[in-house]
C-alpha cells in the first residue's frame, strides 16, 4: 500500500489541480500488489456489489506449469510501443535511439505457479464450455457466439504486444499460460469449485496467477477489455514480479487492455477515436465529468492512490489518464516507457520523481492542460505547448503582432502582460475548423452552429501563465500558478478574446493563445488568425 502525504491542503479544485507536485518530498512508500480486483465500466455490471479485500501475495519463488490442453494458433498484432529515452527535459520531443523496439528489462525470476487440479468433465457436464488458445484456457458459462469464442485467440493477438511494450522476449515465454473463468451465474461456478473459498470478493474482475475470473458483461467490448486488462496484470505478475503502486499497475492494464479490432487483427495500447468505439468503456468520460463537477486530480494525488483507492471506478479513469498522458506526450513518454524496469524494485514512485525532477513546472502545466481538454482522439503532437518566457510591452513596444495556427493548441504569443496594466487584444481572419460535408470557415468570434466546452468552435481565447512557470521551478511558481477558480485567463478557464477585448492582467506572466476546438479535432483544422496585442495608455 501507498503510504498518502499530505501534499494538498485545499479543497478549492483550482488549487488542488493547478498545484505542482512538491516533488523533493513526495517519496512513496510501495507495498505488494501482487493481485487486482478491477473496476467497472461506465455502466457497472449488476452481477457484483461487494468489496474487494487484498489476498496473500503469490510466493516469488515459484514457476508456472501449463496443464497439457492443446494451444491454439498465435496471431502478431500491432503495437504502440516503441523506443526508449534519452533523458531529454526540454520543450523538445524526446528522441528514441531505436524506434522499433523497447529496452529489455532486467529478467526477474520467473514465478513457478500450480494451476489447481480441477476435474473438466464435471464441469462440462454442468454446462461450462473450456476454449483453449495458446496463452490463455478459458472456462465460462456464457453460451456460444463469435464474439466470446474468440476471446482466446484476442489474447493470443495481444500477449506479444504486451511483452513488446513491457521489453519482455515474448519468444523466452512460448509456453506461458493462464486460466481464466469468464462467469454468468456466479453460484454455478461456486458450485463446480472453480471459485475459490479464499478468493477475495470483486466486483468485475480479479487476477491471481496463474488464474483469472471476470463477470461477463452485456457490452462485447468491454467484456473483452476486462479479460485483457487481468491479463495485463498477468504477466506483469508472473513475468516480471511487478510490484508497482496501484495507480501505475492499473493504468498501465487499462491503457493495454484498451484496445481495437478491425478485420480480425487486435491492437492494444490505442487512444479511443470516439466513444463509439469502446462502449461502456467510459475512463476519458470519468476525467471530463470530474473536471466538470469541480473534482479533478492533480497528478499528485493520483500518484498517491494506496490499494483502496481502485474500490471506486473513477480511480481507474484517473490512473488511465496519468497512463496515458505520460505514456503519450512527447515530452516524457520516452523517459515513462523506461520506467517499467523499476516496476519490480518498489522504488517506483521515486524513480519517476527523479526522472522528471526538471520538469516540474511543465508537467504541471501539462497535465492541467490534458485534463481540462481530454477527448476522444486525443492529439498529443497538436496539443503539445511549446513554454517561453515572453517580453513586455513597453512606451516604445505598444503593440505586437502573432499568428496563432487553427490546428494547434496553446501557443505561445511571446507577449508578457504585467498584472494590473490594460490590454486590448484585436484579431482577424478566417479559418477552417471542421472537414465535414463541406468545410467549416470561422473568423475569432468562432460560429455558433457548435459548442465546444460551453464555447462557440472557432473562437479565439487566451490564457496568462506566470512566468516562472515557463522553465523556473520555484515556490514561488508554484502558488502563483494556484490561482482562484472564479479567476479568467487561466488553462482551466481561459480569457475569451474573439474579435476584439480589452482587460486587465490579473496576473503577471505570457499570454497563451489557441483556437476553441476539442483536442481530438485539430488534424482537419486550417488557417490562422492574425492576433495584435495592444499595450494601452495609462
Amino acid at each position: 500500500m501507498i503510504t498518502r502525504l499530505n501534499i494538498l491542503h485545499r479543497s478549492d479544485f483550482a488549487h488542488r489541480l493547478q498545484r505542482v507536485l512538491p516533488w523533493p518530498v513526495l517519496v512513496l512508500t510501495v507495498a505488494t500488489l501482487l493481485s487486482a480486483g478491477c473496476g467497472a465500466p461506465a455502466e457497472t455490471n449488476e452481477a457484483d456489489n461487494t468489496v474487494v479485500t487484498p489476498s496473500p501475495p503469490v510466493a516469488k519463488s515459484l514457476v508456472v506449469r501449463p496443464p497439457p490442453v492443446a494451444a491454439g494458433k498465435t496471431e502478431s498484432g500491432n503495437t504502440t510501443a516503441d523506443g526508449t529515452s534519452n533523458g531529454a527535459t526540454s520543450n523538445e520531443p524526446e528522441r528514441s535511439t531505436d524506434s522499433d523496439s523497447a529496452e529489455t528489462a532486467p529478467l526477474a525470476p520467473r514465478p513457478v505457479v500450480e494451476f489447481r487440479p480441477l476435474d473438466r468433465r464435471a464441469a462440462e457436464a454442468m454446462g461450462i464450455r473450456i476454449l483453449s488458445g495458446k496463452h490463455l484456457e478459458l472456462w465460462t458459462d456464457v453460451p456460444s457466439k463469435p464474439e466470446v469464442d474468440e476471446l482466446p485467440q484476442m489474447f493470443d493477438q495481444a500477449f506479444p504486444q504486451w511483452c513488446r511494450y513491457l521489453g519482455i522476449d515474448s519468444s523466452k515465454h512460448d509456453d506461458w499460460r493462464v486460466r481464466g473463468f469468464l462467469i454468468e451465474d456466479k453460484e454455478l461456478f461456486r458450485t463446480a469449485g472453480l471459485l475459490p473459498r479464499d478468493l477475495p470478493r470483486f466486483i468485475n474482475g480479479f487476477a491471481r496467477p496463474p488464474e483469472l475470473w471476470l463477470y461477463n458483461q452485456s457490452s462485447d467490448y468491454y467484456r473483452r477489455h476486462l479479460l485483457l486488462h487481468e491479463g495485463v496484470h498477468s504477466v506483469m505478475f508472473m513475468l516480471q514480479n511487478s510490484n508497482g503502486p496501484p495507480w501505475y499497475m492499473e493504468g498501465i492494464a487499462e491503457l493495454l487492455a484498451t484496445h481495437r479490432l478491425k478485420n480480425g487483427q487486435l491492437q492494444v495500447g490505442v487512444l479511443p477515436q470516439n466513444a463509439t468505439e469502446v462502449p461502456k468503456l467510459g475512463r476519458i468520460e470519468i476525467i471530463q465529468t470530474d473536471f466538470a463537477r469541480q473534482l479533478g486530480r492533480s497528478l499528485a494525488e493520483v500518484l498517491a492512490y494506496d490499494n483502496r483507492a481502485h474500490l471506486q471506478n473513477e480511480a481507474y479513469g484517473w490512473s488511465w489518464g496519468a497512463v496515458a498522458f505520460l505514456d503519450g506526450h512527447p515530452r516524457y513518454q520516452n523517459r515513462f516507457r523506461k520506467l517499467v524496469q523499476q516496476s519490480a524494485s518498489g522504488e517506483f514512485n521515486a524513480v519517476l520523481l527523479k526522472l522528471y525532477q526538471g520538469d516540474q513546472q511543465q508537467i504541471a502545466l501539462d497535465w492541467l492542460d490534458f485534463v481540462a481538454s481530454i477527448d476522444h482522439g486525443y492529439d498529443f503532437r497538436r496539443t503539445w505547448i511549446e513554454y517561453q518566457a515572453g517580453k513586455p510591452l513597453t512606451p516604445e513596444r505598444k503593440r505586437a503582432i502573432v499568428q496563432v495556427a487553427a490546428d494547434r493548441g496553446w501557443q505561445g504569443s511571446g507577449v508578457q502582460l504585467k498584472q494590473g496594466e490594460r490590454y486590448r487584444i484585436a484579431a482577424r481572419g478566417e479559418y477552417q475548423i471542421a472537414n465535414t460535408t463541406k468545410p467549416w470557415i470561422s473568423e475569432p468570434n468562432g460560429v455558433t452552429i457548435r459548442y465546444h466546452n460551453g464555447r462557440p468552435l472557432g473562437l479565439l481565447m487566451g490564457a496568462i501563465i506566470p512566468d516562472e512557470s515557463n522553465g523556473g521551478a520555484t515556490t514561488a511558481a508554484t502558488e502563483q500558478i494556484a490561482v482562484a477558480n472564479d479567476d479568467i485567463g487561466t488553462f482551466m478557464k481561459p480569457l475569451e478574446i474573439g474579435l476584439n477585448t480589452t482587460f486587465v492582467a490579473p496576473r503577471t506572466g505570457t499570454l497563451y493563445l489557441r483556437i476553441n476546438d476539442s483536442a481530438g479535432e485539430l488534424k482537419d483544422n486550417v488557417g490562422n488568425a492574425e492576433v495584435a496585442i495592444v499595450r494601452m495608455a495609462e
